[in-house]
């Protein structure tokens, strides 16, 4: 083709345009499968909402521009009719944007605040109308118009024609002021959920080592007191043997073992028969008597 020839630009925005297409629009239809065959949240209703419009722009759009830059768009009406479809879905899709990020907000700042689904529709319509009419003003800038070059006959392209240099440029700038205030909206409050989330994470931190370090000191507690009276227990009986009380632990094997710890220890024989034998005394003053 004549247009590609000497042109590395329009090779290079053909094949990224065409990957994108490609990629963009195996992913969305990906998407929607998914969300459309189970129950959606709010949040996964304005994701199928974005996959829906981001499809039509990987179907529609993108094919559009690609034929567009080659200058071959020589009907007016589908010239028109797709400039409006073209500025209305990106419009659409960035907003969408803004609108997912403002449902995250609210959760994230304000959890106790349950956004119905009705308005969420609504806000979702509300959204795709001003999309529409914000861009119902490119009719009238997009045209198909003749140009100076014999060699190539008329093509859509923008024109003054209508709405003047002051019309468009008022357009443009209107156009830009609205991408920007979306992108500043996104960036401000995707870090003030950052913070939150960051903040939250941090509190829940810091009361696992609380509740972790609680339980420590607790469990240490617990062993050192049982370390305590086991030291006083035994501190217990060695004094009470000293003083040659017995101890409790002591009174305890006495009365376990039917023995009377108050009785004084008897000889073995005594405690067998009830009575002395004499013989097994040691009589020692007589002896010292005889021998004297």
């Amino acid at each position: 083709m004549a247009e590609l020839e000497g042109n590395p630009d329009i090779i290079i925005f053909m094949t990224l345009t065409v990957l994108c297409a490609t990629f963009g629009t195996i992913g969305n239809i990906l998407i929607i499968t998914v969300y459309v065959s189970k129950n959606r949240t709010l949040s996964q209703q304005n994701i199928l909402a974005l996959a829906l419009v981001d499809s039509v722009v990987c179907l529609f759009v993108m094919p559009y521009r690609i034929v567009y830059e080659l200058k071959k768009i020589q009907n007016d009406p589908l010239c028109r009719g797709m400039e409006i479809l073209s500025h209305a879905t990106v419009t659409f899709s960035n907003l969408l944007l803004f609108v997912i990020c403002i449902e995250r907000f609210v959760k994230v700042w304000k959890p106790s605040k349950i956004i119905s689904e009705r308005r969420s529709i609504s806000f979702i319509l509300l959204v795709l109308g001003f999309s529409l009419v914000i861009s119902l003003p490119v009719a009238a800038i997009y045209m198909v118009v003749p140009t100076e070059n014999k060699t190539v006959g008329p093509f859509c392209q923008a024109s003054t024609k209508t709405v003047g240099e002051l019309g468009m440029a008022i357009y443009v700038f209107l156009m830009l002021i609205l991408n920007l205030i979306v992108l500043l909206a996104l960036v401000v409050l995707y870090s003030l959920i950052y913070c939150r989330l960051y903040t939250n994470k941090k509190k829940i931190h810091d009361a696992t080592l609380a509740r972790t370090f609680e339980t420590q000191v607790i469990s240490k507690n617990s062993s050192q007191s049982r370390l305590d009276k086991s030291i006083n227990r035994k501190f217990e009986s060695t004094k009470s043997v000293q003083h040659g009380t017995p101890s409790s632990s002591t009174h305890t094997d006495d009365h376990e073992s039917g023995t009377n710890p108050k009785q004084p220890c008897q000889p073995e024989t005594t405690r067998k028969t009830g009575f002395v034998n004499e013989n097994s005394l040691v009589h020692t003053g007589p002896q010292r008597n005889e021998t004297r």
